[in-house]
């Protein structure tokens, strides 16, 4: 069952980000659990965060400062890799973020597909269209 997330699911979507940030491409093996606890109590409050028993979506809708039109955009998208295969909850989530950013009167929905998944087609298939390429280099703390 996909559903919006409230402030008890709190510890398990910080758990689900931290997995998140150790297996994508962003060169964190750890992450800092009260910066995760933060910012998903922000979204909880200000944006979007939408869960399933095994997956979760966070978003945002923020005015596009180059289009002037209000923009909803996923920040982090996760299910556990033992139900990525065979499960509907990715689709389940996406769509629901689909439909919440429409109530947000977004004219615009911006995601990520990190290099090397098979996640450009998926957005591709749903009438999303490449737009940029992201690079980043991290710096010495």
């Amino acid at each position: 069952m996909i559903r919006r997330a409230t402030v008890e699911d709190t510890d398990a979507i910080v758990q689900m980000g931290a997995r998140f940030l150790a297996d994508g491409p962003y060169g964190r093996a750890t992450a800092d659990q009260h910066a995760l606890d933060t910012f998903v109590r922000y979204l909880l409050e200000y944006g979007y965060v939408t869960c399933s028993a095994h997956g979760m979506l966070l978003g945002q809708s923020f005015l596009n400062p180059i289009t002037a039109e209000m923009t909803a955009a996923e920040i982090a998208w996760w299910v556990d890799p033992e139900h990525r295969r065979g499960s509907h909850d990715a689709l389940r989530l996406f769509t629901a973020f689909e439909d919440w950013a429409a109530h947000q009167h977004a004219r615009a929905i911006q995601v990520i597909a990190p290099v090397g998944t098979s996640l450009g087609h998926l957005y591709a298939r749903r009438g999303y269209r490449e737009l940029e390429t992201i690079w980043q280099k991290r710096l010495a703390a």
